[in-house]
């Protein structure tokens, strides 16, 4: 059996090799099936924790969000993306073992 992968992007992205986004009604005039509606609803519900998630990442560490700050060729973004990412997780963790 081969599995299948996908990278589940907004619906702002464009679809891809890999990348797929929310089913969508072509042409128009024609409905989702109940399992493509249902498929959507769920990813969705994902999707906005995700963002959340992001969002909380920049509002507890502002550094990041910082557009002066942060500069490619002249700042590690990346690390200091993924340090903010694993501080996050730190705090979350900590807040729910209260």
């Amino acid at each position: 059996m081969i599995a299948s992968f996908f990278l589940y992007g907004d619906p702002a992205y464009t679809e891809g090799y890999g990348i797929m986004g929310p089913f969508k009604t072509r042409p128009a005039h024609l409905n989702l099936t109940p399992d493509e509606a249902d498929f959507n609803a769920r990813m969705s519900g994902v999707r906005i924790a995700v963002e959340q998630l992001f969002g909380l990442v920049l509002n507890k560490l502002a550094y990041n969000a910082y557009k002066y700050g942060l500069r490619q060729q002249s700042t590690p973004v990346a690390a200091f993306y993924t340090v903010s990412v694993l501080f996050t997780n730190i705090l979350l963790a900590y807040r729910l073992h209260e």
